[in-house]
């Protein structure tokens, strides 16, 4: 590997340094964001130079400020969910699904993450019958005028 990093890869790697600048950040050193991406601090530094990762920087940053004191606990929330989904597909694609726990936890990890709305959906069922009541007889209602003239027994 040549050290450079792939365009692909520039959203994730802002969104990483993004995460540094904030308390309780998961990552906390430019050595230990290296090895993961598989790259050398010439490599980091000539990638953070350029402008059009300048911009999805700033754009995390901003996200990252957006968030407070929230932001290293919803990105590892974030992360973890991510892995558990990739591992919940390889596995019911090896057939290997039984994982009612792990949905339960992918779950729960989603809505720490807030990408799961936490409010429960309820489905709300409405059934319609119709049922004869008689009306009671003698009244002189003018709503009911319109019954009258339609021969229906007030």
């Amino acid at each position: 590997m040549d050290g450079a990093l792939n365009h692909l890869r520039w959203p994730s790697l802002a969104r990483d340094l993004a995460v540094m600048t904030v308390p309780d950040a998961p990552t906390v050193s430019l050595e230990s964001l290296c090895k993961t991406y598989g790259l050398t601090q010439e490599t980091l530094a000539q990638t953070i130079l350029h402008p059009e990762f300048r911009q999805l920087f700033q754009q995390e940053l901003d996200y990252c400020r957006s968030l407070g004191s929230k932001a290293g606990k919803i990105y590892r929330f974030s992360a973890l969910g991510q892995a558990l989904s990739e591992k919940l597909y390889n596995d019911a694609m090896n057939g290997e699904f039984e994982a009612k726990d792990a949905l339960k936890l992918l779950e729960l990890l989603l809505k720490a993450a807030g990408m799961m709305d936490q409010k429960e959906q309820q489905v709300n069922v409405q059934t319609n019958v119709g049922i004869s009541l008689p009306l009671p007889t003698g009244l002189n209602n003018p709503k009911l005028k319109h019954l009258e003239a339609a021969n229906v027994p007030v």
